[in-house]
C-alpha cells in the first residue's frame, strides 16, 4: 500500500486539528515550497501560531517533530521538480564540473559569512584559556580537526564524539573558556544543549552553522555561516563537510595571524622537534 503524502496527511487529519493547528496546516498548504525553508520560529510567526502549535501539529500528523515534517515534505517536493525536468542535466557531474562547483561554492561562502564576525571569533579564541568545542553525529570529525589544529597553534582544547564527554567538559569550564559548536541544521538537541549549558555559565558561544535563524544560532554570541545558498534547505544534501572545513580553516588562519606577531609559537616549536621524523 502507497504511503500518504504530507500533503495528502494534512487534508486527512485536517478536521481534527485544533483551531491554532489549522492556521499551521492553512499556511503549508498555501506555500508549502516557503515552509520548507523555514525554522519552526518562523513557521510560527508566518502562520500566526507558536512554536509549541508547529511542533504539535507534525505531531498529530505522525511525525517526531518539526524536523522529521519538514524533510519529509522536502523531499516530496524535490522528487516532483526533478520528475517535472527529466531534461535537467544537474545532477551530471564530471571531474572538472565538480571542481567548478566546489569553486562556485567558495565564492557564495564567502558572500554569505560575515567578516565581522569570522574577525570577533579569531580575537576570542586567541585570548581564551580553553576551547571546547562540541558537535554531534557526522560532524564530529570536524570537532577532531578543528582542535589538532588549535593546539598546533598552543591553544588548549577538548573535543570528543561522546555527548557525556563534552558536555561534562562544559560544566568544568571556567570564566575565560570559549564554546565553539559545529551544527549543519543549528537544531541539533545536544548540542543545542550545550549551548544553553554554556551560556547559563556566562561562556562565549561560537557556533558554525548553515542556518542563521535556527535554535543554535539564536542561543550563540557569534554565527558563522557556513552555507553558500543562504538558507536554502535542501533534502538531498551531501553528506561532504567541504563549507564547514573552509570556514574553520579561514578561523584558523585568521588566529594564525595574530600569533605571527609574537615571537615564540608553540607550533613552530613543535614543529621543530618533530622535524626528524620527516625524511
Amino acid at each position: 500500500m502507497k504511503s500518504k503524502t504530507v500533503m495528502e496527511n494534512i487534508y486527512d487529519h485536517y478536521e481534527k486539528f485544533f483551531s491554532a493547528e489549522k492556521k499551521v496546516a492553512d499556511y503549508v498548504i498555501k506555500d508549502p515550497m516557503d515552509t520548507v525553508e523555514c525554522t519552526v520560529a518562523e513557521l510560527a510567526e508566518k502562520s500566526g501560531a507558536s512554536d509549541a502549535t508547529v511542533v504539535r501539529m507534525c505531531k498529530h500528523l505522525g511525525y517526531k517533530g518539526y524536523y522529521q515534517f519538514r524533510i519529509m515534505l522536502a523531499r516530496e517536493l524535490e522528487w516532483i521538480n526533478r520528475n517535472n525536468d527529466v531534461t535537467d542535466k544537474q545532477y551530471e557531474y564530471s571531474t572538472e564540473k565538480l571542481f567548478r562547483q566546489y569553486a562556485d561554492t567558495m565564492l557564495g561562502l564567502a558572500k554569505n559569512i560575515s567578516v565581522s564576525e569570522m574577525e570577533k571569533s579569531a580575537e576570542l579564541l586567541h585570548n581564551c584559556k580553553w576551547v571546547h568545542i562540541i558537535a554531534a553525529g557526522n560532524t564530529s570529525s570536524l570537532a577532531s580537526y578543528m582542535g589538532f589544529r588549535l593546539e598546533r597553534l598552543g591553544i588548549r582544547a577538548t573535543f570528543h564524539a561522546a555527548p557525556e564527554y563534552y558536555m561534562n567538559q562544559i560544566n568544568l569550564a571556567e570564566e575565560d573558556d570559549v564554546i565553539v559548536a559545529i551544527t549543519r541544521s543549528g537544531s541539533t538537541k545536544i548540542v543545542v544543549d550545550g549551548i544553553k549549558l554554556a551560556k547559563e555559565k556566562g561562556l562565549k558561544v561560537i557556533t558554525i552553522t548553515e542556518y542563521n535563524y535556527s535554535e543554535a544560532a539564536k542561543c550563540s554570541d557569534h554565527v558563522l555561516l557556513s552555507n553558500a545558498n543562504a538558507n536554502k534547505f535542501e533534502y538531498f544534501r551531501s553528506h561532504a563537510q567541504l563549507c564547514e572545513t573552509a570556514v574553520i580553516d579561514a578561523l584558523m588562519t585568521l588566529v594564525s595571524k595574530k600569533f605571527e606577531r609574537e615571537e615564540k609559537r608553540a607550533e613552530d616549536y613543535l614543529e621543530i622537534r618533530m622535524s626528524d621524523l620527516k625524511i
